[in-house]
């Protein structure tokens, strides 16, 4: 019995030495393998960006003490960062630029450095397809411009009133007085394949003063004993158009080559502009079919009732009849 007791103990002995070194090997393993990890994490890839040392508001040229470099972990979101602080200087943003924000070509609102503004996008390029973009000036009173609140970067309809001038014309010479009647004689444009208004006689022309056409499947231009009187005539004329840069009641926008030279000339002859500002991410397109008032259409349309002489002459007082 003795001899066995010993023998226990000995196995025993065995195998806690054999737990202990089992338990160090492991320690020893977990050990290598965090050591090894670590020099892996301190070697991941840097980049040096040019980053904002402090925010910087929106419209603001950049000075040099404005950027400075900064190594960041090197992965996409600074794929388009500036690498050389000199390109930024005299730049202007397009947006805030808050602390430590690497600075990329979208939050700049010019490409050239003294610019405050750019006609063309940071990531638009020039092409044979590409639109003639122009820079043009509006100048808007507060009133008629949300209340002056319009700021850089939002889009506006712009509604263009004008003063419409109607001559008369005869319906066989097109340059002659009345129809008799008292109504005056009008060039109206009538759509190709679309109803005349009423009134509209049946001399019709290719054009205002063209050749004479009786084909309604054309667009044409038709007289009619409609009255007319030259008055102001409102629409919305310019759909979906950026602001690039205010000063006060001055709205720098951009437009096409062709709606540029349009506004040139509505300015030349007095127009007034009114700017409508669109939801943010609207640039759905409006059908003009749709739109464009008169005093004459807004009392139409809403019911408007019609001033009367108050109190109304009575007719008894009327003078009686010379014998």
């Amino acid at each position: 019995m003795e001899i066995e007791f010993k023998e226990g103990n000995r196995s025993r002995r065995v195998l806690l030495i054999v737990g202990v070194v089992l338990a160090f090997g492991t320690a020893v393993a977990v050990f290598a393998l965090t050591s090894g990890a670590q020099p892996a994490q301190a070697q991941q890839a840097t980049k040096s960006v040019v980053v904002a040392t402090a925010d910087i508001d929106a419209r603001t040229v950049i000075s040099a003490d404005m950027v400075a470099l900064r190594d960041l972990p090197d992965d996409s979101s600074i794929d388009h960062a500036y690498t050389d602080p000199s390109l930024l200087v005299g730049r202007s943003t397009g947006t805030i630029i808050y602390a430590n924000q690497p600075i990329t070509p979208n939050l700049l609102a010019a490409t050239e450095a003294g610019s405050l503004f750019s006609v063309l996008g940071p990531d638009e390029t020039i092409g044979p397809d590409t639109p003639d973009w122009r820079a043009v000036s509006l100048d808007v009173p507060d009133a008629q411009a949300v209340g002056g609140m319009l700021v850089v970067g939002q889009h506006v309809d712009v509604e263009v009133s004008t003063q419409v001038g109607v001559g008369s014309t005869s319906s066989s010479d097109q340059g002659g007085g009345s129809t008799g009647t008292g109504d005056m004689m009008a060039v109206v444009p009538v759509a190709a394949g679309a109803s005349p208004p009423p009134g509209v006689s049946t001399d019709c022309w290719l054009t205002p003063y063209g050749v004479a056409t009786t084909d309604t499947t054309v667009a044409r231009y038709c007289t009619t004993s409609q009255l007319f009187e030259s008055a102001e005539s409102s629409k919305i004329t310019f759909q979906d158009v950026e602001i690039l840069a205010r000063d006060t009641t001055h709205y720098v926008v951009r437009v096409d080559a062709k709606d540029g030279e349009l506004i040139g000339h509505l300015q030349a002859t007095s127009s007034i502009f009114t700017l409508l500002l669109r939801g943010d991410g609207d640039s759905r397109a409006l059908d003009p079919a749709n739109y464009g008032e008169t005093t004459n259409l807004y009392i139409e349309d809403y019911g408007l009732p019609i001033p009367e002489e108050y109190p109304r002459p009575n007719p008894s007082a009327s003078a009686a009849p010379t014998p």
